[in-house]
């Protein structure tokens, strides 16, 4: 098309907008003007590949709009369509040279209008930002109207390159007003879009500006992925352990690297037929298979001399050794009996020392209980020799002799061997390196550091005497790693705290690696990485944090229990055999298919696993799948489809028609670059572990360290520690940001769980907010999801904030403050908490998890009331903290996994008020 002669001042002003597009390096000027409907720009990547970005969609009913702008030219108002505008807007956020992030412009100015047609507004001012930005990260339109994205848009790619209020002023500058209202700053849009992240995503914005995926899975799925690492470690550590070591000596005594590749491959496996019941070197020639015999014999010898080597060591540190002598202790109530029975047996087993030796540290926790356990006189006479000797017994009833840990070795490493790819030595060894990886793992998930910060040797670690009063008896030393966190201090060591089984995987990977002084003890550095490897822990941490990502999604009990009772559910109940009927009962009498719990296991298993066929197209599962990829898209683009079934379905259904039109043009090359874009595009809205999701899960954890149902994720791990603890965290920024996130995650997370579970308010979950969120869901009965989240975003629009403690989470709402118990002069106190307030308060949440905090809270008062001496005026004070906390721990009884337990708790706290009871009734008579 051609441009007529132009005469007046409003044609002179689209003829200089004009220009500015034809003047644009990469517009193609053969194939129109600023008055057609579509404009054609060279694509970022070169060639003759083109971006097509079309303005006929500003026509379509649910966009177009009328009246919103307007243009001031010789004092002359003239009116602005939405496609005038929205071409005005474009040029003005054009990048100076190339095509790159065009289309995130055309999107936004897209969005913009779609949005305020949609709530009939004329402007996007202040007030609707919140609403907007909602709205752009979760929901994206075309010519159909609005859908839900799969995952937030690429922040450089959109927002970024068309900063609304600078292109509010780039317009104003040529007389354009409207659409934008003069009310939006960029501090005020940025401040918005932050909540908005937050919220939505559990992110800050400047970790939406970094880019990358946001699968920061969560609480309940990271809950349910550490807890299957810890089984790992838990099963597994021993053999592998062995394993490990005995391969490492035996290479080491053969000098097998020096050997030809016959010889090396034949010794190998051997190796592998002493693990397994592989044995391919028995049809060898009889002199060599003699030697290989000798080879395999002596292979077995090994392993079991260090079988009987660190088979005590390693039972007694294992967790259900620990919780079974807490139990024989008859400290089982108690938060702290596992941290002291860890720390006696890392002295004994590990060369722990400290500033106190394993008498003391026994006598000192034999002290306090005096002062507030019930039943300390029963260990009165238990000395720290005693305990080892208990835990010696424990563990030596597990202990086989040669020829049964021979097969039960041999079982271990045949179903190990299963898992891999190819029954061969390599795949073994890689197999016992998924086991280490778990271990690593852990430490992650427990101390929420950034990647690049776990390249630390077991040096860097020392023990400092626990100077706190309130927690030095079963908490008697501090693990304190001093170490570089580069983001904040460059090459500079800070000083943070561990726990004792972050230093309990740390000695023990130490002691399996056996690494060179200054050398990482949490993983073993390849050849290609010994330079400055120790400040390049990010590239170890990556592989292992998602090794066990596979066998989790079909290895995990719960996840198969889960989808299990589905499918037999699913059937007619007079179809089902005699075994299934009993797997029925079996597992409903583990999950309630009711509870939110049970519909949030299925539903995350079903979801998983089908994430997992695009994660196993790509370089997560590992380099071969993405060269397979590859190769589909290269016969894509040259054929148009491909014989990989596969990666025929994952590409017609998530990837976008853009990517396919440029890859079946045959113009798209296919580099490195170029196939993590479509990797990510592909991987958008799949759930997968990432070094720094586990900095989010930490978060969350630290919130929820005193709940029973989250489970072995933080068992024994953050519930003992004080505020302290937590500090160092807090004082970098970007923590005090995860913490922001991660409460709102967790807000979410309650709010939902008391909406799908309401009908259990009053028997699993007590307390005031309960109570209120059961109300509100009567009243409203939200069936399907998204009444769900409007009612949970409702109730948590007058949530103040949260506050975990012992005995109930503190759930504040707004306009509630004074009724809190805790209140004065009108402000909530969450500090003060306690059961005498905490128990009572309508602004409070209690479960079954808080029985244990609640009873080792007032036991110490029970115990004041066995001293006879003690004059009841001196006990009244007791009452209503033992009246509260009788009541709650008798409401949760009924639903309580430990019911025997529970009624010598009540029984105790009954004595005891009948008890001050009596004493006051006496001491009454007495001065009458």
């Amino acid at each position: 098309m051609s441009l007529r002669e132009f005469k007046t001042a409003y044609e002179e002003f689209w003829e200089n907008q004009n220009n500015i597009l034809l003047a644009h390096p990469a517009f193609i000027k053969g194939k129109g003007i600023i008055f057609d409907d579509v404009f054609y720009f060279r694509h970022k990547s070169g060639g003759e590949a083109e971006t097509k970005i079309d303005f006929s969609i500003f026509d379509l009913s649910h966009i177009k709009l009328k009246n919103t702008a307007s243009v001031h030219i010789d004092e002359q108002l003239h009116m602005l369509s939405a496609k005038e505008y929205a071409k005005l807007f474009f040029v003005s956020a054009l990048p100076a040279r190339t095509s790159l992030h065009i289309c995130g412009v055309h999107q936004m100015i897209t969005h913009i209008f779609a949005f305020l047609n949609k709530k009939h507004l004329l402007s996007l001012s202040f007030s609707d930002l919140e609403l907007f930005w909602s709205s752009f990260l979760s929901k994206s339109v075309n010519e159909k109207g609005f859908f839900r994205r799969l995952s937030p848009p690429n922040y450089s790619g959109t927002i970024n390159c068309a900063q609304l209020p600078k292109i509010r002023l780039k317009l104003q500058l040529i007389g354009v007003v409207g659409v934008i209202d003069k009310s939006l700053t960029i501090k005020k849009v940025e401040s918005i879009l932050d909540n908005v992240c937050q919220s939505l995503y559990s992110i800050t914005l400047n970790e939406y500006k970094k880019g990358g995926t946001f699968n920061f899975l969560g609480l309940e799925l990271g809950q349910y992925y550490v807890d299957y690492l810890r089984q790992v470690y838990q099963q597994d550590y021993l053999f592998m352990s062995i394993c490990k070591n005995t391969i490492n000596k035996m290479i080491e005594k053969y000098h097998i690297y020096g050997l030809d590749e016959a010889a090396r491959y034949n010794f190998l496996n051997v190796l592998l037929s002493a693990f397994t019941s592989f044995e391919p070197y028995k049809s060898k020639r009889v002199t060599e298979n003699n030697k290989l015999n000798v080879i395999f014999n002596e292979t077995q010898e090994f392993a079991f001399g260090h079988y009987q080597k660190i088979f005590e060591s390693t039972m007694s540190l294992h967790d259900e050794s620990i919780e079974k002598l807490v139990i024989e202790l008859g400290l089982e109530t108690r938060f702290d009996a596992v941290e002291v029975i860890r720390i006696l047996m890392l002295q004994k087993f590990h060369g722990l020392g400290g500033s106190k030796n394993p008498e003391q540290v026994w006598k000192g926790y034999l002290v306090s209980l005096d002062k507030t356990f019930l039943e300390s006189n029963k260990l009165t006479n238990t000395s720290v020799d005693s305990v080892y000797a208990k835990m010696h017994s424990l563990v030596l009833t597990k202990k086989v002799t040669k020829d049964i840990f021979l097969y039960d070795m041999k079982t271990w490493g045949e179903n190990l061997l299963k898992r891999a790819n190819t029954h061969a030595f390599r795949s073994f060894k890689a197999e016992l390196n998924t086991i280490i990886h778990a271990m690593s793992t852990l430490v992650v998930a427990w101390l929420g550091y950034r990647k690049s910060e776990f390249g630390f040797p077991l040096s860097a670690i020392h023990i400092e005497p626990n100077l706190d009063i309130l927690d030095n008896s079963h908490v008697p030393f501090r693990f304190k790693l001093k170490w570089i966190v580069p983001k904040n201090s460059g090459i500079t060591k800070i000083e943070r705290e561990i726990t004792s089984q972050c230093f309990q995987i740390a000695v023990q990977l130490h002691e399996l690696f056996d690494p060179s002084d200054g050398a990482p003890c949490l993983y073993e550095s390849t050849k290609s990485r010994k330079l400055k490897v120790s400040n390049m822990s990010g590239a170890y941490i990556d592989t292992r944090v998602k090794s066990n990502w596979f066998g989790f999604i079909y290895k995990y009990r719960p996840f198969n229990e889960a989808l299990k009772l589905d499918s037999l559910m699913q059937k007619n109940a007079h179809l089902l055999s005699k075994q299934e009927k009993q797997s029925v009962v079996r597992l409903k009498s583990i999950y309630d298919i009711n509870s939110a719990r049970y519909k949030h296991l299925l539903s995350t298993a079903n979801k998983v696993r089908q994430d997992w066929k695009r994660l196993s197209c790509t370089s997560f599962n590992s380099p071969r799948a993405q060269a397979n990829l590859k190769a589909s898209l290269e016969s894509i683009s040259k054929t148009g489809e491909t014989s990989n079934h596969l990666h025929q379905e994952i590409i017609e259904t998530y990837l976008p028609d853009e990517y396919k039109a440029l890859l079946c043009s045959g113009q798209l090359i296919l580099d490195q670059k170029n196939m993590h874009d479509i990797s990510e595009v592909l991987l958008e809205g799949a759930n997968y572990p990432t070094p720094h999701s586990f900095r989010h899960i930490w978060a969350e954890a630290i919130l929820t360290r005193y709940q029973g149902d989250v489970g072995s994720v933080i068992r024994h791990q953050f519930c003992h520690l004080d505020s302290s603890f937590f500090m160092a965290y807090l004082r970098d920024k970007d923590a005090r940001g995860l913490l922001k996130g991660a409460r709102k995650r967790y807000l979410n997370s309650i709010t939902n769980m008391l909406i799908l579970d309401s009908d259990k308010v009053g028997k699993e979950y007590l307390g005031g907010f309960a109570r209120y969120v059961k109300k509100a869901t009567e009243l409203t009965k939200p069936v399907c999801g998204s009444e769900i989240r409007a009612l949970r975003e409702s109730i948590n629009g007058r949530i103040i904030s949260v506050q975990p403690s012992l005995f109930s989470i503190c759930v504040p709402r707004d306009g509630g403050e004074k009724r809190a118990k805790c209140a004065t002069f009108g402000n909530i106190n969450p500090q003060d908490a306690k059961p005498e307030f905490c128990l009572n308060c309508t602004n409070a949440v209690i479960t079954s998890g808080n029985v244990r905090g609640i009873w080792t809270t007032i036991q110490p008062m029970v115990k004041d009331t066995l001293n006879e001496n003690t004059l009841g005026f001196m006990l009244e004070g007791h009452l209503p903290t033992l009246r509260s906390g009788y009541r709650r721990i008798k409401e949760l009884q009924p639903t309580h996994p430990n019911k025997d337990a529970i009624s010598k708790i009540l029984n105790a706290i009954e004595k005891a008020i009948v008890d001050i009871e009596l004493k006051l009734k006496q001491e009454g008579f007495m001065h009458v």
